[in-house]
């Protein structure tokens, strides 16, 4: 079997990554379409969600996903296969159980993205949750948690979705994917 090779990596251009050098930004998913690409940037503990789309081969100067941002800090996302559902994380105060949650919004039947609810206490603990990825069929929801009895400050945990529509009780991926140090932003590759 031959491997292909890798491209010479090309920088994003400024319009992705911002004109001045003190925000942090990091592209945190794509569009299961490859036509939206999903950015962070943040800088002195706040941060929002962008969303930048291909259009003849360029990307557009990247949108506020506003629906979605608050006051706090938004870090991290990932959206359904059919594009339906969109799952992220913040630090909203307002409704959340610990310092970073998870979230849920779903597109309505005209398309629009509906209220963001908090996926509540199965998913979320009083501690930190954080890079949020979906399963390839979109039943398996992979996150990374400070909670759960983790083994170290961050695990990586998984919950299976039910035929109800109910989370699992998070189980933890276990050694070696999780060791006594921060493991976050695991993503499960189709196979």
């Amino acid at each position: 079997m031959s491997l292909g090779k890798w491209n010479r990596a090309l920088r994003l251009d400024k319009k992705i990554t911002g004109k001045d050098n003190t925000s942090n930004v990091a592209v945190i998913g794509l569009s299961p379409d490859k036509q939206q690409l999903y950015i962070y940037r943040g800088k002195n503990n706040s941060g929002d969600l962008f969303v930048s789309t291909i259009k003849k081969g360029a990307w557009s100067s990247p949108k506020s996903l506003s629906k979605f941002n608050t006051k706090q800090r938004e870090v991290s996302m990932c959206i359904s296969s059919d594009e339906s559902t969109l799952y992220f994380v913040s630090s909203n105060k307002k409704d959340g159980y610990g310092g970073t949650d998870i979230y849920i919004s779903r597109k309505n039947e005209r398309g629009k993205w509906g209220k963001p609810e908090n996926a509540g206490n199965v998913i979320n603990t009083f501690f930190d949750e954080l890079g949020v990825s979906l399963g390839p069929n979109d039943s398996v929801l992979y996150f990374s948690s400070k909670g759960h009895n983790s083994m170290g400050g961050y695990d990586v945990f998984k919950s299976t979705l039910s035929d109800v529509g109910l989370w699992s009780k998070p189980m933890s991926l276990g050694y070696p994917v999780n060791t006594p140090n921060d493991d976050i932003f695991y993503s499960e590759v189709p196979g």
